[in-house]
């Protein structure tokens, strides 16, 4: 059995065939639970129709978020809420809220989503983090549907390459942007050995873009 890096925040729900070292590449910090965007978004609660969750993570710190402010998931009662991947539907459902997700787990799965919907009287509320694509917002003006999307949590870099010999892994494995960016800051020169893989088309696109950019094909 080869070895294999995987870089991103959660390995639990990975499926593959060579053994696993997770080393998280990157780490989230949530934004202040009382910060501005935060406080306008709860006082516009009522008006909101439908909420669209882009990572398990983004669910995470909302769910704090509505902690903090000592109110529960029992908001979504009266909102559609819509999930990109199974897994951050999962985590939703844990939490006793039922969701829909599109069969494409990108932006772009959820604008398809979208376009069956009547949205002419929907206020979307979108919660994501600092770097996250504006690909949804594009759509919804151009729709003009209401929305409001506003950074829940930030995503940084994490110093992992001096502890990592990369001769010592088949495959690596980024499941996000972010991911390849940090790796490609970190690491000038891969190994003939080392297969890399990505989860999500957006990612596979961003790999194949950076690879170019450095002469890495």
């Amino acid at each position: 059995m080869g070895k294999a890096l995987y870089l991103g925040l959660d390995s639990s729900n990975w499926q593959g065939e060579h053994e696993i070292k997770h080393v998280p590449i990157i780490e989230t910090i949530p934004i202040a639970y009382d910060s501005k965007p935060i406080l306008s978004m709860l006082q516009n609660l009522n008006e909101i129709t439908h909420f669209i969750f882009t990572s398990k993570t983004a669910v995470q710190y909302f769910l704090e978020t509505l902690d903090f402010h000592n109110l529960s998931p029992s908001i979504f009662n009266a909102k559609q809420v819509l999930a990109i991947g199974k897994a951050t539907q999962g985590m939703l459902k844990e939490q006793g809220v039922d969701s829909n997700t599109p069969k494409v787990a990108t932006q772009e799965g959820i604008i398809a989503y979208l376009e069956a919907l009547d949205l002419e009287k929907s206020y979307v509320c979108i919660p994501r983090s600092s770097l996250a694509r504006g690909v949804l917002d594009t759509y919804l003006q151009k729709r003009q549907i209401s929305f409001f999307a506003f950074p829940l949590y930030e995503t940084r870099m994490r110093s992992i390459a001096e502890n990592i010999n990369l001769d010592n892994f088949d495959e690596i494995i980024f499941t996000s942007p972010s991911t390849v960016d940090a790796f490609f800051a970190q690491f000038k020169s891969i190994s003939k050995k080392n297969s890399l893989r990505c989860i999500g088309p957006i990612t596979k696109k961003h790999l194949e873009k950076k690879q170019l950019q450095l002469g890495f094909c």
